[in-house]
């Protein structure tokens, strides 16, 4: 008996939906029907009114001579030019300093001693996969720095003021461009490729 309600009440409830729907729909048409009020049809006169002051008297922008001057129209470009790329930029800064400081011209695009120490931790940074190795990033370093210098040996321990150099140098790289590794602790990770 169970069985026969439950499709009973199905159907029932379909029709329902059926006769709600018809009876919104039915109430919907008679709205249309409705005669507008008195401030309705005098709300329409107004807005019309305004509409067609503005049509006839206020021209568009680009009727008007010389627009061109006062007004722009290409957004993408404006956005190009406002909206910086400072990743390129630090690139250019860190890869070759010589474009702006014109004191370190380098005819090799190899790594200058003179350069200022992030340009140097910076280029050998990218020659490095995803980890790098604090003591042979501290090894390069300290040989491209005393490049100038014949004397030093090999085997000689770096220096502190060149440690210190390096030292600060990864700090200022750690802003964005390396980062700790918990995996290993004598290693960085490369944030960026």
């Amino acid at each position: 008996e169970d069985e026969d309600a439950s499709p009973q009440k199905a159907l029932q409830k379909k029709t329902d939906l059926y006769q709600l729907q018809k009876t919104l729909l039915e109430m919907k048409e008679t709205r249309r029907a409705k005669k507008p009020t008195k401030f309705e049809l005098l709300r329409h006169e107004v807005v019309d009114f305004m509409d067609a002051l503005v049509r006839e008297y206020l021209t568009p922008p680009e009727m008007l001579p010389l627009h061109e001057v006062i007004y722009f129209s290409a957004a993408s470009i404006l956005r190009r030019h406002l909206n910086a790329a400072p990743r390129v930029a630090l690139h250019t800064a860190l890869n070759n300093p010589a474009s702006y400081l014109k004191s370190l011209e380098n005819e090799s695009g190899s790594v200058s001693n003179i350069a200022p120490d992030i340009c140097i931790a910076y280029k050998l940074h990218l020659e490095c996969g995803r980890l790098i190795n604090l003591y042979d990033w501290l090894e390069a370093f300290a040989t491209v720095v005393s490049a100038a210098e014949s004397d030093r040996d090999s085997d000689q321990q770096v220096d502190e003021i060149t440690h210190a150099r390096f030292i600060r140098a990864v700090s200022e790289l750690e802003l964005g461009f390396v980062k700790p590794t918990k995996q290993k602790t004598d290693h960085v990770a490369r944030l960026t490729w």
